[in-house]
């Protein structure tokens, strides 16, 4: 008997013990009024759009966040040239993803923090990246998912608050900031436009003026192509919101008005954070030009995904798991659609 009490109480010590090392470093974070905390995931997010794509309603009511899919495919003016990449250490943050293509050196700026995060991501089956809908969700809070290249990265905390800015634009366009500290990457701006009430009021007008249950931000259908010339690479195609609701035979119908106004607004909405939707925007276009790589130079892409396995991405971050709904700490007007 004696013994068995000696083991139970080793046990309980090492239960404590790891709930320790999981809660004690916590990190709240601030949206505005709003707060979200950090704790164990019920992630990770594992979710592709498939065959049924956006009208899938498995697949919506699981993410209803955002989900890039698409390969990129390169300009006529570079498409029968053999491309090459590596990742130099050497070179200063930004610099580091080096293209040879057609015989010229380019480095687009893409920082470590966004860089590694996208690489993994591409280099994944599922194409889902973040979502409030996780397997815990309750009426009383959103159980955060994310897919595991975002998981604890500040590029999934960009993309968290891409999904949730049309909530409530006026409380959720500004940058989180992390017991009460702003935590930034190396580039962004770390403002939102002056005019983000204007902007907000049209949004704001748009949104209640057509009926629809939720969204997804997507990138299907978008014309994604790189090119590469005079010194300069670049990335076109923007993501944008897909709007949907669910009809009384049980399935997802697109609110295609939406859908279609607010894709006239994407400068507006980028201009209610620029490093938000910046964020969105890069890694939409940074995984279709990588999964171009790793479908065409598929040596090369594990040679890349090998050499920026270990690098360290700064900022450090835990990403929020929680957002509770009725519990006193929130009750936000449009959350439960």
């Amino acid at each position: 008997m004696k013994n068995w009490a000696v083991f139970f109480r080793f046990l309980l010590f090492i239960i404590l013990l790891v709930i320790f090392f999981l809660w004690g470093d916590s990190q709240d974070w601030s949206f505005g009024k709003y707060r979200f905390v950090t704790g164990i995931s019920s992630g990770p997010l594992i979710a592709k759009k498939g065959g049924f794509g956006l009208t899938s309603a498995d697949f919506v009511r699981k993410v209803g966040g955002i989900a890039f899919g698409e390969e990129a495919t390169p300009s006529h003016n570079i498409k029968d040239k053999k491309i090459g990449f590596t990742y130099k250490f050497d070179k200063k943050d930004g610099q580091r993803l080096e293209l040879l293509i057609g015989g010229e050196i380019y480095s687009p700026l893409i920082y470590d923090w966004e860089l590694i995060p996208i690489a993994k991501f591409a280099d994944n089956y599922y194409d889902a990246c973040v979502s409030l809908f996780g397997k815990e969700s309750t009426i009383y809070a959103h159980d955060i998912v994310y897919h595991t290249a975002f998981n604890n990265t500040l590029l999934g905390l960009r993309l968290l608050q891409a999904d949730i800015i049309l909530i409530n634009p006026k409380e959720l366009k500004e940058l989180p900031k992390r017991n009460g500290e702003l935590v930034v990457g190396a580039g962004e701006l770390c403002h939102s436009s002056g005019l983000w009430y204007l902007i907000d009021l049209d949004v704001s007008v748009v949104l209640s003026s057509i009926d629809f249950q939720s969204w997804v931000m997507v990138d299907d259908g978008e014309d994604i192509v790189f090119d590469a010339s005079n010194g300069l690479f670049e990335i076109t195609g923007s993501p944008y919101y897909y709007f949907w609701k669910q009809s009384s035979y049980d399935q997802i119908v697109e609110v295609s008005n939406l859908t279609n106004q607010l894709k006239q607004k994407r400068e507006e909405l980028r201009n209610l954070n620029p490093d938000v939707y910046n964020a969105a925007e890069k890694t939409m276009r940074y995984a279709a030009f990588f999964r171009f790589l790793k479908k065409y130079y598929p040596t090369d892409w594990n040679n890349f995904l090998r050499t920026i396995g270990d690098v360290n991405i700064e900022p450090s971050v835990k990403t929020p798991t929680k957002w509770y709904l009725r519990n006193g700490f929130n009750t936000p007007d449009q959350t439960e659609f």
